[in-house]
């Protein structure tokens, strides 16, 4: 988990969505303004659970999983962005992110009897392109192979972060902490960043750090969920680290991100960042004291940097 001093003069609220906590620390000088904004972003999340969800059986998510070889079903606006940033997300870690993950998904959660109206569920790895047919033009969602459960619990509690902060910016709030879980954080872009400390959920991490404003940070580790970490290449789950801190421009790339990074090893993860070099990891190797630092931001943290 992520520890935060948060800003004294924040309007806290909290609001339950997405089997999760949001909970929004909005800075201003009118708190009863705030109080609103935080309350129209509520209904505003709801909304979006509404259509990305994997456990309400009218949104996009549940009538791609019901769709047959050959058939098809257009998808809303939200639901076109953030699988677009799924596949893309994909393809730059090497499928160790994949939405398509299957049953055994299902089985790390224990939620087998929540799906037993599905067919059995394959578990053999394909690349999100070969499971279905996406076009983000026409917002169209055609199924290529059957068997295999949509779920974007990895990359939507990010995604709906990042969709918030454009929805705050209407309602001219830019200032403050969002934070999904406790695992998502994302800093709106007018916060001061001296205001907001992040302590790093890792014993041998005793230093607290500046957030970098208009920035995001997730946070995935062993601690939180034992083996709730699937490789979906393999369908095992695994990890090749005890705890992954990633900070990336928006939260959604944040998430899935912190999701590869607990299945890839230093160089591979060296390489998917490189060429673009606008993601941080610290990465935590289990039963040594040694912190890895990729990138910039948490070199301060790291008993070696790369």
């Amino acid at each position: 988990m992520l520890r935060i001093d948060p800003d004294p003069t924040a309007v806290s609220f909290v609001h339950s969505a997405m089997a999760t906590e949001f909970s929004f620390q909005l800075c201003g000088d009118d708190p009863e303004f705030l109080k609103q904004t935080a309350y129209e972003a509520s209904l505003f999340i709801d909304s979006l659970e509404r259509k990305l969800s994997l456990y309400q059986e009218s949104s996009d998510v549940s009538r791609i999983n019901a769709l047959k070889a050959g058939e098809s079903t257009r998808i809303s606006s939200e639901m076109t962005e953030c699988l677009k940033q799924a596949f893309q997300a994909s393809v730059r870690f090497k499928g160790r992110f994949n939405p398509f993950i299957g049953r055994a998904a299902i089985n790390s959660k224990k939620q087998e009897s929540e799906f037993s109206d599905l067919p059995e569920l394959s578990t053999d790895w394909q690349e999100p392109d070969a499971i279905i047919a996406f076009n983000p033009d026409s917002q169209t969602v055609e199924k290529i192979e059957e068997n295999y459960l949509l779920d974007l619990g990895a990359i939507g509690k990010g995604f709906t972060l990042d969709q918030v902060a454009l929805f705050l910016e209407e309602w001219d709030t830019r200032n403050g902490l969002l934070n999904a879980g406790g695992s998502s954080l994302l800093l709106l872009p007018e916060s001061d960043s001296q205001a907001w400390k992040i302590e790093y959920g890792d014993s041998a991490i005793q230093d607290k750090a500046p957030f970098p404003p208009d920035m995001s940070l997730a946070s995935s580790g062993l601690s939180f969920q034992n083996e709730h970490i699937i490789d979906p290449m393999s369908g095992k789950s695994r990890s090749c680290w005890k705890r992954a801190h990633v900070l990336a421009p928006n939260a959604a790339l944040a998430d899935a991100a912190c999701t590869a990074a607990m299945l890839l090893n230093e160089k591979e993860l060296r390489d998917a960042i490189e060429e673009e070099n606008d993601i941080s990891i610290l990465l935590i190797r289990e039963h040594v004291d040694e912190r890895i630092a990729i990138g910039d931001h948490f070199a301060r943290f790291a008993t070696r940097h790369s």
